[in-house]
């Protein structure tokens, strides 16, 4: 896949960031969620009780603004920035909130794709052929 399929772009106040939904970041969502008594990262970016659903969000997309900068660093040897889920809180207009709850989304999205054709089984060979 390539990085336009991978990885999110978001841009906020002149500044491009990359979402990546790697195993790390939904691990660290999950262990988020569970930490802040959500039974799944579902519920935790779902939570619509205004000041949380901000924080959760701005959390979730900081997360995967690290890893999308670790990939754009690591795989296509760029440097990326990277923001903290506090400074986005800071920063964030309500379209710009709604914007950025839409890149969460969809880099999960492909984050899931990713892991469903990464965990394809491959197919046996018998003496037959293939099944």
């Amino acid at each position: 896949m390539q990085s336009a399929e991978r990885i999110i772009k978001y841009e906020l106040n002149g500044e491009t960031y990359w979402l990546n939904y790697s195993a790390r970041a939904s691990q660290r969502l999950i262990n988020t969620s569970k930490d802040l008594g959500y039974e799944s990262i579902g519920e935790f970016l779902s939570d619509n009780d205004g000041e949380r659903a901000v924080e959760n969000t701005c959390h979730a997309a900081a997360i995967m603004i690290e890893q999308g900068a670790l990939y754009k660093q690591e795989i296509e040897k760029i440097e990326a920035p990277v923001i903290s889920a506090k400074t986005l809180d800071v920063l964030l207009t309500l379209e710009q909130f709604d914007e950025l709850s839409l890149a969460v989304v969809q880099a999960m999205v492909a984050g899931a794709r990713r892991e469903v054709e990464a965990t394809a089984p491959p197919k046996k060979e018998t003496a037959a052929g293939t099944k």
